[in-house]
């Protein structure tokens, strides 16, 4: 079983790969130039700015904790996995920059299953150190589709600064995909890039 999860997850890192490069010479069909696509690119700006803000609020809570103690407050009380949740928000405003929503479902299918596979070996390795405590824990709280009803927060939260800040600085790259795909629209646009395929 960890073979077959292994060569799945070295599969979809392989695609993973074969697509990041691959998208200086795709281009969608929508015109770079046009209002829609600038509001999908803005789509996409906003869900990486969740991402972002979403990530860094988690570490508050679970910044060097994840294997010491079992965090159940704030996003961890309606979502075992908001990290991942709010990284997958990150790829799909990532690969919304492109304005293909085709790109975008394939690369963010194949994220999905890569988050999958960590998330089955994190909760493994979380399941050995705590126990009936964390299965209780799942039994109650989804994987990955917050349910917001189970909210509840800690009186008080030991933050620490440097994790805080690091997950923040982590994060933050993704803004780096902005000026990325502006550069790649313009270079295609000079026809320095060769568009090789033009996708819906």
């Amino acid at each position: 079983m960890g073979e077959i999860s292994t060569s799945a997850c070295r599969c979809c890192g392989g695609v993973s790969i074969v697509l990041l490069v691959s998208v200086p010479f795709v281009q969608a069909k929508i015109s770079p130039a046009s209002s829609y696509h600038e509001f999908i690119e803005g789509v996409g700006a906003f869900l990486i700015v969740v991402a972002i803000v979403g990530r860094t609020w988690c570490a508050l809570y679970i910044g060097g904790r994840k294997l010491k103690e079992l965090v159940q407050c704030g996003p961890y009380s309606i979502v075992r996995n908001p990290l991942y949740v709010f990284s997958l928000f990150g790829v799909v405003g990532i690969c919304l920059g492109t304005g293909s929503f085709i790109l975008t479902s394939i690369i963010a299918l194949v994220s999905a299953l890569i988050f999958r596979h960590l998330i089955c070996l994190e909760e493994r390795a979380l399941l050995d150190q705590f126990g009936p405590a964390f299965t209780e824990y799942a039994a109650r709280v989804p994987r990955l589709r917050p349910r917001f009803s189970l909210w509840r927060d800690a009186v008080t939260v030991d933050v620490i600064p440097k994790r805080v800040l690091r997950t923040f600085c982590d994060a933050a790259l993704m803004l780096l995909a902005l000026p990325a795909w502006d550069l790649i629209d313009t270079l295609q646009q000079m026809q320095i890039l060769p568009v090789l395929l033009y996708l819906p």
